[in-house]
């Protein structure tokens, strides 16, 4: 063995230490049993159908551990729906888009009620349940397993590292080889990766992210982006790091793998949206992103629990000495989104009454002050860059009650505050 694949291989034996460390189950693809197959990326339909069926019935009660079963069976063959060799195959996109609004929400199951034909209006009774496939509030309900050096579907030479399964879906997926002399980092790992995914409809669809190191660097992405999309990953906890210093890889594989952060990336940091004019949006927000919006959730919280006051205060998007450019605008306008969905989660924790969210980037109109004066409710508004601090305080005129959090560029030399800044990155965040 060449020395640079013995110290691949003392690297992989650590993450796989590491991956043991934080509850994952491990199989070595060569040592496997058939009675292991019992996730999604197994042989055949029938199988997946039935070991993802046995996942599901643990974190599904009731009426709905019946109905899984079926649910397993339309995911297991999903796939299919994407092989050009069928007669109408679907575009990915739109496999993709369905199978992550599944996964975060899952899926209504609506059926005849069996113990009588008609509700109280006269009409056909409808049972309705929610078929979970993963358990985003108790983490341990889930099963984490992480298979070594899986086989590709589509080039038997080629080997996956790990693919990180939960609850029998295959959702995570890691590319280790060396780069060449005068290769970009990670560029080797990239593009065996993407050869792979090219026709592999099974693991396009499910894959939520991906990571790709070549020993010394790991970087993190999306089975859509470039190359240069791939960002580090840079502590644990959202840590600053000093300028230049160098991350050990396996900082960013147990950041980014830890049963609870790999569960909440996927609900919250990723956005995947299929618009009706056939625009797809594939979005996973960046390592500042993603810990400034923590922030931001648990600043909510903490004003909310002690206090009834209005909520007043700005996240710093991006320090820039030039003008918000249209790449910078689509990535808040993201950024937004996410926040929104951790907050709306958040008003539960607190009980806030009545929330009412308005996420634009557009900025400031008349036809919006229409709206938001003819809206009775609790007035919560999370506003994009587009808007400018004198949006703001006219805001806080017309309306003396309401709250609001204002993502904005922020210029380096910016000192201009409304409450309590909840994040300040030394880094660009977008």
């Amino acid at each position: 063995m060449r020395k640079g694949q013995r110290k691949l291989s003392a690297f992989r034996a650590k993450l796989t230490e590491l991956l043991k460390g934080m509850g994952y189950k491990c199989y070595h693809r060569d040592k496997m049993k058939t009675g292991d197959k019992w996730f999604c990326h197994a042989e055949s339909p029938a199988v997946d159908d039935k070991y993802l069926y046995h996942d599901m019935k643990m974190i599904n009660l009731g009426d709905s551990h019946y109905h899984a079963e079926g649910v397993a069976v339309d995911i297991a063959y999903l796939p299919g729906k994407c092989d050009p060799k069928e007669y109408a195959c679907r575009p990915m996109e739109e496999n993709i888009s369905e199978f992550h609004y599944w996964l975060v929400n899952g899926t209504d199951i609506s059926y005849p009620n069996p113990y009588r034909d008609a509700n109280d209006e006269g009409e056909e009774d409808i049972v309705h349940n929610l078929v979970k496939f993963v358990d985003y509030q108790q983490v341990r309900n889930n099963k984490f397993c992480a298979v070594e050096r899986w086989q590709g579907r589509v080039d038997p030479d080629f080997l996956w590292d790990y693919i990180i399964c939960v609850n029998s879906l295959p959702l995570v997926a890691v590319v280790i080889e060396p780069d060449e002399l005068g290769d970009a980092p990670c560029q080797k790992a990239y593009d065996a990766m993407m050869n792979e995914l090219k026709e592999d409809f099974v693991l396009k669809t499910y894959l939520q992210y991906c990571i790709i190191s070549n020993g010394t660097e790991m970087l993190v992405g999306t089975q859509l982006d470039s190359l240069s999309d791939f960002k580090p990953w840079r502590s644990l906890m959202g840590e600053e790091m000093f300028v230049r210093m160098s991350v050990p890889p396996e900082t960013t594989f147990m950041a980014l793998l830890r049963p609870d952060r790999l569960l909440d990336i996927i609900r919250h940091n990723i956005k995947v949206e299929l618009k009706d004019d056939g625009r797809f949006v594939h979005y996973f927000g960046d390592y500042h992103q993603y810990f400034a919006l923590q922030k931001v959730q648990d600043y909510f919280v903490k004003h909310f629990t002690e206090s009834d006051e209005p909520l007043r205060c700005h996240v710093d998007l991006l320090k820039s000495e030039s003008g918000l450019s249209v790449l910078y605008e689509d990535q808040a306008s993201d950024c937004c989104q996410l926040s929104a969905l951790r907050i709306y989660e958040a008003t539960f924790e607190v009980d806030v009454p009545e929330m009412y969210m308005l996420y634009k980037t557009e900025g400031f109109s008349d036809k919006m002050l229409k709206e938001l004066r003819e809206i009775n409710d609790t007035l919560f508004l999370i506003l994009g860059p587009a808007f400018t601090m004198n949006d703001i305080q006219r805001l806080i005129e017309e309306f003396p009650d309401i709250s609001i959090i204002h993502f904005r560029q922020v210029p380096c030399e910016d000192t201009e505050s409304i409450g309590e800044c909840v994040y300040r990155a030394s880094n660009p965040i977008c």
